[in-house]
């Protein structure tokens, strides 16, 4: 059944009462085609037996309610349908056109006297502005392992979705995909590597609103080489060595880093220093004159 062609009516004692500001008074044919009338109280949690008619032992129970229907300028009341509880679903509205509606109870003796809903409906949807509510901000997934981002999708109409990676359009690749459904959208990524690292920003959109949230993809991973490294100071016995962080550094803070060296005649590096904390270091007891020493840092 269309939601757009679907009007949902609550003919219960409390709707009726807290939209109107009505009594309801539910009426019982009587063998003698007399009335008993049963009041309701304000807050619709109760009914009584009304103090002008005298209590009878069994009243007869309500079978079922006739939802009756006409178009706003229209002149003859139509069933939409018939039902046994206090709620009812009429199909098959016209968009956008107002309606009236009334309804009567019915039990073994016959029919009671319709009561108006009071003023015509609209049928149309319900506009509710999208929402989102992510279980976590961040994720973190290890190096080659899978992983999947799934985001409820709330909204009506059905929410139109979108993805950006930081601040660019997400585009679906080999090793991510986007798959939106009725109630979700995901990220799928086979193979975590460090090309998923970034914020992942969600955007759900319709005709009441746009909400956007955001997503921090973590790989867990041995961080990449410091950058810049440069000679600040050079001595006859000494070197002074600064460089910048990693432009990734693996998914957690930086310990130390170790320098080493190796003369540019061999393959073998040594060792300078192992538990460099900061980005700069000074290196002494250089052989003097010496000019075939090379020197890198790594991260840890």
């Amino acid at each position: 059944m269309g939601l757009h062609r679907t009007l949902w009516l609550k003919i219960s004692k409390r709707i009726l009462l807290h939209l109107y500001g009505m009594h309801q008074q539910l009426m019982e044919v009587q063998k003698s085609r007399t009335m008993s009338l049963i009041s309701v109280n304000q807050q619709g949690r109760h009914t009584q037996m009304s103090p002008q008619n005298a209590p009878r032992p069994h009243l007869n129970k309500v079978m079922c309610y006739n939802v009756e229907f006409k178009p706003k300028s229209g002149d003859k009341w139509g069933t939409a349908c018939t039902v046994k509880v206090p709620e009812a679903t009429v199909p098959n509205l016209n968009p956008n056109e107002a309606y009236l509606f009334r309804v009567l109870a019915i039990n073994e003796k016959g029919k009671s006297e319709p009561k108006d809903l009071g003023l015509p409906v609209v049928a149309k949807d319900v506009a509710i502005e999208p929402s989102i509510n992510l279980l976590f901000t961040t994720y973190s997934v290890k190096v080659g392992d899978d992983l999947t981002l799934e985001v409820p999708v709330r909204g009506r109409p059905k929410p139109v979705v979108s993805w950006k990676k930081d601040s660019l359009p997400l585009k679906q690749t080999s090793s991510l995909t986007i798959i939106n459904t009725a109630t979700s959208s995901k990220i799928v990524i086979k193979g975590a590597s460090r090309e998923h690292v970034g914020k992942y920003e969600i955007t759900l959109a319709n005709t009441a609103g746009t909400v956007t949230a955001s997503i921090g993809v973590v790989v867990l991973d041995k961080p990449g080489p410091p950058k810049g490294i440069k000679v600040d100071a050079v001595t006859s016995d000494s070197i002074t060595l600064s460089w910048s962080p990693p432009e990734y550094d693996g998914g957690c803070s930086i310990s130390n880093y170790i320098v080493e060296k190796r003369d540019t005649n061999t393959q073998e590096w040594q060792i300078v220093a192992s538990n460099v904390a900061r980005t700069s270091f000074k290196a002494g007891r250089l052989t003097h004159g010496s000019t075939t020493e090379t020197w890198s840092c790594k991260c840890h």
